[in-house]
């Protein structure tokens, strides 16, 4: 009874647990989760050069100055940060962390990703 009931309803389960896990991942409008949204910025480096994956901080120095420094040491500054970035690290305390998505070998820039 039982190995024959398996064989009998096993597309039918699959295909019902195939369709259960898309409705589960699919993003809909009624959606508890939290959606993390990342901005990614041009930095360029003031001394030195940037790696990927280096982890570092942003920091508003001035009005429409932004800085980047990984510990003690100032990596670079953003290349005319959007006015978003910068209210929003206005509105936070003027510190927000970031890593090196890209680096751009021509010109020694890199994109930043804002968290």
């Amino acid at each position: 009874m039982g190995a024959d009931f398996i064989d009998k309803t096993r597309g039918t389960f699959l295909k019902a647990r195939n369709q259960s896990f898309r409705d589960f991942t699919d993003a809909t409008l009624f959606d508890r989760g939290v959606r993390l949204e990342h901005r990614t910025v041009l930095a360029k480096p003031t001394a030195g050069e940037f790696r990927p994956e280096q982890d570092c901080l942003l920091r508003r120095v001035d009005d429409e100055v932004v800085v980047l420094s990984s510990e003690y040491v100032e990596l670079g500054r953003l290349v005319s940060p959007p006015a978003d970035v910068v209210r929003s690290l206005r509105e936070i305390g003027d510190c927000a962390s970031g890593k090196v998505a890209k680096v751009h070998m021509l010109s020694g820039n890199a994109d930043i990703v804002v968290r």
